[in-house]
């Protein structure tokens, strides 16, 4: 590491990471340390907590990730107006995953549910809706979502409270 990349790594390492994200990185000895300390991502760059759940047998995994945009589904059929406060709401209340549990004594189908928490938002947020539906992969055809979405252009975030 050089002196320009030791100055990036203290740096990365002062932000207020959780402890599993820092001792990741610390295992790592900064590999990779320095594209997560550039401009681009002090700027852009969050920090996201997913849990996975099992319903079945209560078993829990958490990973993190350090991402730069949030991509959010845009509903097809939607009865009341549509914005952008409520696609992040819905983002963060819990995926369904469709598979099976990774625990031995469980082996559980379609009982698991993923959860995301920001544990630091970025300083800018880029948000990505996501217009398209898959209508079949072979011939791959693809279908437009023409629901209208609002937005600020300023949305305030309150960085102090959990993210959703």
């Amino acid at each position: 590491m050089d002196s320009c990349e030791c100055v990036d790594w203290n740096g990365l390492l002062a932000l207020p990471l959780a402890e599993e994200i820092r001792r990741t990185l610390q295992r790592n000895n900064g590999v990779n340390a320095d594209r997560y300390s550039t401009p681009f991502w002090r700027a852009l760059g969050g920090i996201q907590q997913s849990t996975v759940y099992c319903q079945a047998c209560r078993q829990t995994a958490e990973s993190y990730e350090i991402w730069h945009s949030l991509s959010l589904p845009v509903p097809e059929q939607v009865k009341k107006p549509c914005n952008v406060e409520q696609l992040i709401f819905e983002h963060f209340e819990g995926t369904p995953l469709f598979d099976t549990c990774d625990n031995q004594n469980c082996r559980a189908t379609n009982q698991r549910k993923k959860f995301d928490v920001l544990q630091r938002w970025p300083m800018v947020l880029i948000i990505h809706l996501k217009r398209w539906d898959i209508v079949s992969s072979r011939p791959f055809r693809r279908k437009k979502i023409d629901t209208k979405v609002s937005y600020e252009t300023l949305l305030t975030v309150d960085v102090s409270q959990p993210a959703y």
